[in-house]
């Protein structure tokens, strides 16, 4: 797996070598969220909080919104922690939170893990010469990497281990330093620092080590389009080929295909999805005899490295050949194509349509009389018939004021984990 990283300071995104140098500022790290996100998960790093001079987490907040994120920097207590995660994080990073007086803090580790759960937490350990750095990398806690191994995995999902000596200089990583790792370490564990180049993607996905990128895919040394196909494991493919299971934008499963290098590097550069047809042992480009095209959003990896995630925008019909939606069956309603079906109502009004003509003072008024009128349902039809009005008619406020779905269902989750977090640090 691939992980592009995005080091914020002072709401910009930038680069710097061996964490002082800044080699480049990018002025809306935004936009670099959505582009990285179509490839992997993104790292997240607070360099402002890591350094003690001011927080990037309203912005952190957006990006989070918009991917699937590791967040770290400056988290050096329980209640940055769970703000962190309640801003949407799927992970923390935990860097020099995680030692007192140059040990690890056990106290706040076993702390994280009680209350956050031990899968949220990644423990970085950046090193110099194999001794592990905090404070920004400006200290030395003169702890040898390999001798802590072991009591910090009690602590963590991953580990994510930086070589100091190789980040920002475009020079290559240290292989042999990380083939030391996996020698004595069988647990997750990312790499970062320097990887420039898609031979040291290949040979670390050989460790089974994930790949976190940085100023290489920043300067267009490595394009991460090459990254994700090198990432892969295809030696555990059939005639090298390996499964794609492919999703629509809502998750709904719409077929399996196989895909060859060749086929994924077609589907970055073109943004239709390609497979290879085994029978015809070659290349195709789904719909392009039926019109039924898969436009390409994003493509994720599973956790063995043989199976492709290929998340699509499915054109016309649907995806099976037989005239269904997927090829295991029809289209399941989700509340996503209700407000998208709105959304285009009002974007794009018909003559007599119901939900053109709402305006704002109308559509809030309707929402008041639909909850009155849920509240004295008194069975399960009539519950059923006004909650659904009383759904409608909210998703059209929220397309009106341009608050996508998924913002609701990103502060559902946000409220969960919150609750969750609460009932640990409560038992």
């Amino acid at each position: 797996m691939i992980i592009p990283s995005i080091d914020l300071m002072k709401g910009k995104a930038v680069q710097l070598k061996q964490g002082k140098e800044k080699l480049l500022e990018i002025e809306k790290p935004l936009e670099l969220a959505h582009k990285f996100s179509q490839f992997g998960p993104l790292a997240v790093i607070d360099l402002d909080a890591a350094l003690e001079t001011g927080t990037n987490e309203e912005l952190i907040g957006k990006i989070c919104q918009v991917a699937d994120c590791r967040v770290g920097g400056g988290i050096r207590n329980l209640d940055k922690a769970q703000r962190i995660l309640e801003l949407g994080a799927e992970k923390i990073i935990i860097g020099t939170g995680a030692w007192k007086e140059r040990r690890l803090n056990q106290d706040f580790l076993k702390a994280l893990r009680e209350t956050l759960g031990r899968e949220k937490i990644i423990l970085a350990l950046d090193c110099f010469g194999e001794q592990v750095l905090i404070k920004g990398w400006r200290e030395s806690t003169g702890i040898n990497v390999f001798s802590l191994l072991e009591e910090a995995s009690e602590f963590a999902s991953e580990f994510l281990i930086t070589c100091v000596e190789k980040e920002g200089c475009l020079q290559g990583t240290d292989l042999a330093f990380y083939k030391k790792i996996r020698e004595v370490c069988h647990f997750p564990v990312t790499a970062a620092g320097g990887i420039t180049t898609v031979e040291e993607i290949l040979a670390l996905t050989q460790m089974n080590i994930d790949v976190q990128l940085g100023l290489a895919i920043y300067t267009g040394k490595l394009k991460l389009e090459e990254a994700f196909v090198a990432s892969l494991n295809w030696n555990r493919g059939i005639f090298g080929l390996l499964p794609s299971v492919v999703v629509d934008e809502v998750g709904r499963l719409l077929m399996l295909a196989w895909v060859s290098p060749e086929s994924l590097k077609m589907t970055f550069e073109s943004g239709r999805a390609t497979y290879f047809s085994r029978s015809r042992q070659a290349l195709w480009i789904k719909g392009e005899s039926s019109g039924k095209y898969q436009n390409w959003l994003k493509a994720r990896v599973d956790c063995d490295g043989d199976t492709v995630l290929l998340v699509v925008s499915q054109v016309a019909t649907g995806a099976c050949h037989k005239g269904n939606y997927s090829c295991f069956g029809g289209q399941d309603f989700r509340l996503e194509d209700l407000y998208s079906v709105i959304k285009d109502r009002l974007t794009h009004p018909v003559a007599n349509s119901y939900t053109a003509s709402l305006n704002d003072k109308t559509v809030r008024e309707k929402i008041l009389e639909e909850a009155s009128e849920l509240t004295e349902a008194r069975n399960r039809d009539e519950i059923v018939w006004e909650t659904a009005d009383l759904l409608y008619f909210i998703t059209v406020l929220l397309a009106r004021e341009q608050i996508d779905i998924h913002e609701i269902f990103n502060e559902l989750k946000r409220r969960r984990r919150k609750a969750r977090a609460n009932r640990q640090a409560s038992s």
